[in-house]
């Protein structure tokens, strides 16, 4: 990228910045109802997308909770389907699984950083 008096910003060069994605995945067995992730303090991700997968074999449905402070989305799935959200901003994930089902989460997190 070259720096000129044409670009814009009256010649000052901004560097684009870049999107940097972690991703998570696990194992779900319940009985569980607890946070699989959280950040401390104010989240410094700009957007995540989290996934929750129910096995066939589950007796009942399984239950995620996005939260980051101001709002909660809170989504089921059914056995044997995938459920998803995406959330500005996200600070915790909480998953509840009833007694002997089982699944697996998927995290996306997306963070811009500039170079």
């Amino acid at each position: 990228m070259s720096c000129s008096s044409s670009n814009q910003n009256g010649g000052n060069c901004c560097p684009a910045p870049q999107v940097f994605t972690e991703n998570l995945c696990g194992n779900l067995l319940g009985p569980l109802s607890a946070a699989v992730w959280s950040t401390v303090g104010v989240s410094d991700f700009a957007q995540g997308t989290f996934e929750i997968f129910n096995s066939a074999q589950s007796l009942a449905v399984m239950t995620g909770a996005v939260g980051n402070g101001v709002n909660t989305a809170i989504f089921t799935v059914p056995a044997g389907t995938t459920g998803s959200v995406s959330i500005r901003k996200p600070a915790i994930f909480t998953v509840s699984v009833a007694t002997g089902d089982n699944g697996t989460y998927c995290i996306n997190l997306y963070k811009r950083l500039l170079a």
